[in-house]
């Protein structure tokens, strides 16, 4: 059969859409060989910090107590005055912001964890605050102490998702899961895995704790040791295995959670469960949360036999060329000590990642039916690096306010300035930073165990070359301070933006597998032809879908919303819970990005009948032309208003008229920087006549006091 010119076309150009996305898709490295990382755990030397436990620790020689646990039931807390317990009762219910008292005796002196039992009483989204005083002391004994946190246990509200009206599943809420929890005393941030511990001497000590926020039943506290833990290979001889199953947990599905900020996401991969070819599912856990040092999800493994199990998780690691690290809990426990810092790495694509140690030995966990599996984010290796970060910071920012008193900040190029007869120890201290950013870099690199850089390192190095640049000649430091500390290109600009980052552990999960054999569990990620069928009905799909269609039934009242996506897809699920099922009364909302759209559609006689999150002007620009409703003749209106001050509706009244409400309400906050005005000597001014005051001094060094005049101008 003799081919027509149409077909060769039709082939030639099919030839030539193949090779192109080859190419493309070498292009993006997706045919290039994948690394395998090597992730070793390592650290930098002990960094103290003024004021903060790590100088506490060291003050101590981390001399850790060794007496057995000393324990102090709710009976026996010195409670505020005009409360008391009864003989019979098991806890504290614990409401007011108040602080109780224990009274301790210990043998051997030394650095102890204080262990507490409670339960929270709290339904605020604000963790529960304590701050710890002890022996009578007026202050903590060091600032982690006084910001110490106690988590609430959230659970989904709804055993079911909802949709929304296009199909899509939709956030439920969260609710408390009230159960006890026992746990060690940590930092606010939970960067000390092992907790914070407290100096006693030998003898009757007091233990003053104070509530902050929050409610919690509080029923014991445990002065202990600092806990040990046996290896994998003493922990592995310790029962017989017997069993043989393969369990898959969704890991979106957790049985409680301790933050509130853990949430579900969307993946819509053809093997990620559940699936929909045209719905959005939230089927894994940990998109856009999951990631801050110390939070946790808890799963019930789902076993019918006491055995040992490996642990498998069907995850994605987010960050390019870095290793993250998580802590196992077993029943509350961890049950092992190379089960507190366990590491995954990344991949472009899904992984099944079994827990293994860092020479990549897997990992047996005993279970029995109803046991507890935990996950927390472990961010305790990158403490000392970040430490380290801000102290360099910190120190570069006081160099730069050195350099800026000497020279009033003044960048003229006719001074010469001999820079080293004013700071002698200049090149050192350059030279100082750039080793120790790269000993920093060293370090992240062996916790990370790529070969190639992370972006956070790349950063880092970025910042050694604008050092080196400044340490090129010295003497144009005054002009070179955009490279050191001011400007958002500077060394501590680039610095300070990874400090957050280096201490979060972003990973997404689909799927925890609880397996007895190894090579049991079904592959991550769907093959060609799975992907190309799921493409192309995607594709054909969207041209008979008719969910998102923007017109809006006679029925229904049509809002416009110039607002993000998830603002306007939350706003619609809202309305529908509250508003429809109550008034009955069908509103469809819907995305615009351009107010501008509203003239138009006026225009074309297709105007919504309300719109949010428009500019100020458009309700008085609009009204005045006969465009809008007056909002002063509705039923109610005298209701609404009273909320409002008068001055907030005067940008939108036009001829005694009212085209417009309020969305929201903001405010200017005064910040300064410390550091600036205890070199400068100067107070924190509380009046515009202090401003004023402050400002001669200021501008002598070259600085000024920044007024927000107007939305353009300062």
């Amino acid at each position: 059969m003799k081919m027509t010119l149409k077909m060769k076309k039709i082939v030639t150009l099919s030839l030539i859409l193949i090779v192109s996305s080859f190419a493309l898709l070498g292009l993006a490295g997706v045919f290039t060989p994948k690394e395998t990382p090597a992730p070793v755990i390592t650290n930098l030397e002990s960094v103290i910090r003024e004021g903060h436990y790590s100088e506490y620790l060291s003050m101590y020689q981390e001399e850790f107590g060794t007496d057995d646990p000393f324990v102090v039931e709710a009976v026996d807390f010195v409670l505020p005055l005009g409360e008391f317990l009864e003989p019979d009762q098991l806890s504290y219910e614990w409401v007011s912001d108040s602080s109780i008292t224990l009274n301790v005796a210990i043998d051997t002196e030394g650095l102890y964890f204080i262990h507490i039992k409670y339960m929270s009483l709290s339904d605020s989204h604000i963790p529960i605050g304590l701050s710890i005083r002890l022996n009578g002391e007026e202050d903590s004994p060091y600032y982690e102490a006084s910001q110490i946190t106690l988590p609430t246990l959230w659970t989904e509200a709804e055993e079911t998702l909802g949709v929304d009206r296009y199909g899509n599943d939709v956030s439920v809420t969260q609710k408390t899961f009230d159960v006890d929890q026992d746990i060690v005393l940590r930092d606010a941030q939970r960067l000390y895995q092992d907790g914070l511990s407290f100096y006693l001497p030998s003898g009757d000590n007091t233990i003053e704790i104070e509530k902050i926020s929050g409610e919690l039943s509080l029923k014991q506290v445990r002065i202990e040791p600092k806990k040990t833990y046996v290896n994998y290979e003493t922990y592995s001889l310790s029962a017989e295995d017997s069993a043989s199953s393969i369990v898959r947990i969704e890991a979106e599905e957790s049985l409680y959670r301790n933050s509130s900020t853990i949430a579900r996401g969307v993946s819509r991969d053809p093997l990620v469960e559940p699936f929909s070819m045209t719905k959005l599912k939230l089927n894994v856990l940990g998109t856009d949360s999951y990631d801050v040092s110390g939070d946790a999800a808890t799963w019930e493994a789902g076993i019918e036999s006491a055995g040992w199990y490996y642990i498998t998780l069907k995850t994605q690691i987010l960050r390019q060329n870095a290793s993250i690290y998580k802590t196992l809990y077993v029943n509350g426990e961890i049950p092992f000590e190379e089960a507190k810092h366990l590491v995954f790495s990344y991949s472009r694509d899904w992984q099944n990642l079994s827990l293994k140690t860092l020479d990549g030995e897997p990992l047996k966990i005993y279970l029995e039916p109803g046991d507890l599996i935990s996950l927390e984010v472990d961010s305790s290796l990158f403490v000392r690096v970040v430490e380290k970060l801000r102290m360099m910071t910190a120190e570069m920012s006081q160099m730069g306010l050195d350099v800026t008193k000497l020279t009033r900040n003044n960048t003229d190029q006719g001074i010469d300035w001999e820079m080293l007869d004013y700071f002698p120890d200049l090149n050192i201290v350059l030279s100082r930073w750039i080793d120790e950013l790269d000993e920093v870099n060293q370090v992240l690199r062996a916790l990370y165990g790529f070969s190639n850089d992370a972006q956070i390192i790349r950063d880092m190095e970025a910042a050694i070359s604008k050092i080196e640049k400044v340490q090129d000649d010295v003497n144009e430091l005054p002009r070179r301070l955009t490279l050191l500390s001011t400007g958002s290109s500077s060394a501590v600009q680039l610095i300070s933006n990874q400090l957050d980052n280096i201490l979060k552990q972003p990973q997404v999960l689909d799927a925890i597998f609880l397996h007895t054999d190894l090579d049991a569990v079904p592959d991550p990620n769907p093959n060609f032809f799975i992907n190309f069928r799921v493409f192309f009905a995607r594709f054909f799909l969207s041209f008979v879908d008719q969910s998102y269609s923007d017109q809006a039934s006679s029925e229904e009242l049509e809002i416009w919303v110039n607002r993000s996506r998830q603002y306007v897809d939350l706003l619609q699920k809202i309305t529908d819970d509250q508003f429809t099922s109550q008034s009955g009364i069908k509103v469809k909302i819907s995305l615009i990005n351009d107010d501008g759209k509203l003239l138009l559609a006026n225009s074309a006689n297709q105007q919504p009948d309300a719109a949010l999150g428009i500019s100020a002007w458009i309700p008085n620009e609009y009204g005045m032309r006969g465009m809008l409703y007056d909002m002063s003749q509705a039923e109610g209106f005298s209701d609404v208003i009273d909320v409002y001050n008068p001055e907030q509706l005067i940008p939108m009244t036009y001829d005694g008229k009212l085209f417009g409400l309020p969305e929201t309400e903001n405010f200017f906050v005064m910040f300064y920087r410390k550091d600036i005005l205890e070199e400068l000597d100067l107070e924190v001014p509380n009046t515009w006549q202090d401003v004023l005051d402050m400002l001669p001094v200021l501008r002598r060094y070259g600085m000024s006091f920044y007024i927000p005049l107007s939305s353009s101008s300062a």
